[in-house]
């Protein structure tokens, strides 16, 4: 159950938190990364306080991500502070290198949960569906798009078909997703994020809004970059106060 409710929060932070709005041309870019990547290795680092200086601790996660030479991902691991396995994935992608099916593993190398997805003829995603192991349906999700291919909206159902939530995003003219609000099953707004980005596209701040409007959370980033402009440091600060902090290890073709 425990892997199923992170499983759950991962897929709900992509649908929520993922900047990139037009449709992906393959994992790389998907993540925002430039050139031929091989492997990615990402280490999120819990921050300590020591003698008054905030400092980075102990790591939280890693996960570590192996790509095929077309751009998409073909394994993926998560692993916890102490070094233990927390779940992988596998992938199969079709002829025009789609995925059409994703599979959560978790640490006894037991199948947890499987997602599929459908394409429309633009190779937009349309349709997501988790199953759990006994192959019944834990949710769906159906995508619209505007007509530069961006995810304008986002519709999760219940196994039961019931809305649960629906997320409406709006891009700027780099097709950066600018803003996104979340309703709930009644068509109450929830919660408002908005997003502004650097010239290569990175996120630097993101603005968490209750649903009466009033400020929730507002976070800044730092990156560092490699020679090929990807950030293999990011910092995340709120209120000036570091927040965490992420490590990468990137490896080419």
């Amino acid at each position: 159950m425990k892997i199923k409710i992170l499983i759950g929060l991962i897929t709900t932070s992509f649908v929520i938190f993922s900047c990139t709005g037009q449709k992906v041309k393959n994992d790389l870019s998907e993540l925002k990364l430039k050139g031929k990547v091989k492997s990615l290795i990402e280490n999120t680092f819990k921050v300590v306080d020591k003698f008054g200086v905030i400092q980075k601790g102990i790591i939280r996660s890693r996960n570590i991500v192996l790509f095929n030479d077309k751009g998409n991902k073909f394994a993926d691991s998560l692993y916890v502070s102490d070094g233990s396995l927390y779940y992988s994935k596998t992938f199969i992608y079709n002829d025009n290198e789609n995925k059409i099916e994703e599979n959560y593993y978790n640490s006894g190398d037991r199948l947890d949960l499987i997602i599929t997805y459908k394409y429309d003829d633009k190779d937009n995603i349309i349709e997501e569906n988790d199953y759990n192991s006994d192959s019944s349906l834990a949710r769906k999700f159906i995508f619209k798009y505007d007509n530069k291919g961006n995810k304008i909206e986002a519709n999760e159902y219940s196994s039961s078909g019931s809305l649960i939530v629906k997320y409406i995003s709006k891009y700027d003219d780099y097709d950066n997703k600018i803003e996104n609000n979340i309703y709930i099953s009644d068509g109450s707004l929830w919660h408002k994020n908005t997003f502004k980005y650097d010239n290569k596209g990175n996120v630097i701040e993101r603005i968490l809004f209750n649903s009466d409007g009033s400020l929730d959370k507002n976070y800044t980033y730092k990156y560092y970059f490699d020679k090929t402009s990807n950030w293999i440091k990011k910092t995340e600060f709120e209120k000036g106060i570091i927040q965490e902090i992420i490590e990468r290890e990137i490896k080419y073709y």
